[in-house]
């Protein structure tokens, strides 16, 4: 159901869907993430991986990685215009939309519109469990 009110503020709820607002947020769920999946509970008899986040000092760059392998990673860019997310030596193109409903979605490619926790679980669900412990 779209938004019908005339009193949506459309002009601000996009100013709010700024790349490099949703990036910071998408660092800021990232590390918790991170946090998440260090306090798993290691599988059968061997040793959970642990994770790691590091971000530049511009705020434009953060890395989440295998603390145990550092090529065992995902890279987050902010450009100008939009994301770029560097995986398994694929780059994915990350854009925002407002949608009908009023809300800040992403598109990977320009594919179908995502929440942020969707992107990130695209991004990072092989990294922390599709290697081998």
């Amino acid at each position: 159901m779209g938004v019908t009110s005339q009193a949506f503020d459309w002009v601000k709820a996009r100013a709010n869907c700024s790349i490099l607002h949703v990036f910071n947020e998408l660092r800021l769920g990232a590390e918790e993430d991170v946090k998440k999946m260090n306090s798993q509970p290691p599988l059968a008899e061997y040793p959970a991986p642990r994770f790691a986040v590091r971000a530049n000092t511009a705020g434009d760059y953060f890395v989440v990685f295998r603390a145990d392998n550092a090529n065992a990673r995902v890279e987050f860019n902010c450009e100008t215009n939009r994301m770029m997310v560097s995986r398994d030596q694929r780059q994915f193109a990350v854009t925002l939309t407002l949608n009908n409903e009023g809300h800040c979605k992403l598109r990977v490619d320009g594919g179908e519109e995502l929440e942020q926790w969707q992107l990130r679980r695209m991004m990072l669900e092989d990294l922390f469990f599709g290697l081998a412990r």
